[in-house]
């Protein structure tokens, strides 16, 4: 079947308690794929034997942190945050290694798996640096996947919010960038450092993306541009600050200087005066409406504690 908004629906004579087992694979790429994908993960019509396998798969990851909890509801909730933090990114290639790359041709990841689901804004506080120290292969294959993005993308940008074949252009940042800069300074293997790098470099070029050419001239994205104009800005400042710090591993010191520069920028929409971060206009001057975005601020803080990242207090030292 192929088609729009398809529907269906089967019937089986069965007898009383009698089960309907089904098998269905996927593919990106094919049928054939998808098809071979089914004879060799799941050959048999064993139910049982297949649940014990993804249960051993499971187990042995879940096992790479031992805890010991005061209750059994306790232990219950950690493995299963961990095995919730464990569900993505997700793989995205058949067993031949194909797959639909961004610029919709198909392409084959060689001597790594490839992944998609980057929600890169929301994991890579946390999320990427945690799978350096648990799994450092697999997060090796995702930033190899992030490079091949940058590869088949017309404006040479590495993912802002890749999913499966497509980038979604989904909040603030270019945050592949820390991903990519956290593995090479933790020396995470299986990608080459200066490739890597290059990539992050030309991501945090691209001018004329999301306020970019503003930020690299003035300093900071202006207000009347923009309206997520210090955001952006505060996200684009530890994106330099990432690259920074993967060049200064790698000993490329004039990129280490353009970057940590760079990084600096998050200090031009700080005012002092307030101690807070503040939108400011093209012509340097601060936004003078700011008594009710500080009210509102305050009150979701009270309210939802670490909720907003960006309308936060910052006390200068005397």
């Amino acid at each position: 079947m192929i088609g729009q908004n398809l529907r269906a629906y089967f019937n089986f004579k069965t007898e009383q308690d009698e089960k309907i087992k089904v098998k269905f694979a996927l593919s990106p790429v094919s049928t054939v794929n998808a098809l071979e994908n089914l004879r060799v993960e799941t050959p048999s019509w064993d139910f049982a034997a297949i649940k014990a396998q993804g249960q051993q798969q499971w187990n042995q990851e879940l096992n790479k942190i031992q805890v010991e909890a005061l209750s059994k509801d306790d232990m219950t909730n950690f493995y299963t945050a961990m095995y919730h933090t464990f569900l993505g990114p997700t793989v995205y290639s058949d067993l031949n290694g194909q797959y639909k790359g961004l610029d919709q041709n198909v392409h084959t990841a060689k001597n790594f798996t490839n992944y998609t689901t980057f929600s890169l804004w929301d994991t890579y506080r946390t999320l990427h640096p945690f799978f350096n120290l648990v799994q450092p292969k697999r997060n090796s294959d995702m930033i190899q996947s992030m490079l091949a993005h940058q590869q088949q993308s017309a404006h040479k940008m590495l993912p802002v919010w890749s999913h499966y074949a497509n980038e979604n252009w989904c909040m603030s940042g270019y945050h592949s960038v820390p991903v990519i800069a956290d593995a090479i300074v933790k020396g995470v293997k299986g990608f080459d450092y200066n490739k890597a790098l290059d990539a992050c470099i030309t991501t945090a070029n691209v001018k004329y993306y999301d306020g970019l050419e503003d930020y690299i001239r003035l300093g900071y994205i202006p207000d009347d541009k923009r309206g997520n104009s210090v955001s952006t800005t505060l996200e684009y400042a530890f994106d330099d600050w990432s690259i920074a710090m993967a060049a200064k591993k790698l000993g490329r010191n004039d990129v280490y200087e353009t970057f940590i520069k760079r990084s600096q920028n998050w200090k031009n929409v700080y005012d002092a005066s307030i101690g807070y971060m503040r939108p400011k206009s093209s012509d340097g001057s601060f936004k003078k409406s700011l008594t009710s975005s500080l009210l509102m601020a305050r009150a979701l803080l009270k309210v939802m504690p670490g909720t907003s990242a960006y309308l936060f207090r910052m006390t200068p030292k005397a």
